[in-house]
C-alpha cells in the first residue's frame, strides 16, 4: 500500500518545497485456522516526517495490531506504531523544541452490519490519517491523554 499526503500550506520556500508527505506499507495478516484471533504486521516507511523543518527526515516504522472477534458482530482490537528507525520528533514549528514524541496506541471496538463495519476507539494519538499516524504522538498512554473516536467502512 502507498500513500501521499499534502500538508497544506507550509511558511517559507525551503517548506513549500516540502508540503508533501509520502507513505509505502507492506500488510501482513495471520489467521490460525478457525481461530478468532487475527495479528497484523504492517512494516512502514515513511518518508518527510517533519514537514515543517528544513531537513528532509524519514521514518521506520513497525505497525502492529490484533483484533479478536467476540461473535461475528463485535469484535476487539489494539494497534501501535513504534519506531525501528529515523526520526521520532517535533513535528511542527510552534511546538516546544524539548517536546517527545510517543509511540501511538489505539484500542477499540468493531461492529460488522453485513457491508458496514463500524469503529469505536480511543487512541492517544492526536492525527489519524496514516503519514501523521506513523510519525507519532506528543502526547503519552496516560488516561488524561485519550481521544475517542469513530470511524466506518464498507465492504465492496
Amino acid at each position: 500500500r502507498i500513500g501521499i499526503a499534502r500538508n497544506g500550506d507550509l511558511p517559507g520556500k525551503q517548506q513549500q518545497a516540502r508540503i508533501w508527505q509520502y507513505v509505502a506499507q507492506l500488510v501482513y495478516n495471520i489467521q490460525w485456522s478457525n481461530s478468532p484471533l487475527r495479528i497484523g504486521i504492517v512494516p512502514s516507511y515513511l518518508y518527510n516526517t517533519a514537514p515543517y523543518s528544513i531537513e528532509t527526515q524519514h521514518s521506520l516504522i513497525a505497525g502492529l495490531y490484533a483484533l479478536y472477534y467476540l461473535n461475528e458482530t463485535w469484535g476487539i482490537w489494539i494497534e501501535s506504531a513504534p519506531l525501528i528507525e529515523g526520526y521520532r520528533g517535533r513535528l511542527w514549528s510552534l511546538e516546544n523544541k524539548k517536546i517527545k514524541y510517543n509511540t501511538p496506541v489505539t484500542a477499540g471496538i468493531s461492529i460488522e452490519t453485513g457491508g458496514h463495519v463500524f469503529y469505536l476507539f480511543a487512541t492517544n494519538s492526536l492525527q489519524l490519517n496514516s503519514s501523521q499516524f506513523l510519525s507519532g504522538t506528543p502526547r503519552n498512554l496516560a488516561p488524561e491523554n485519550l481521544h475517542l473516536g469513530f470511524s466506518i467502512t464498507r465492504h465492496l
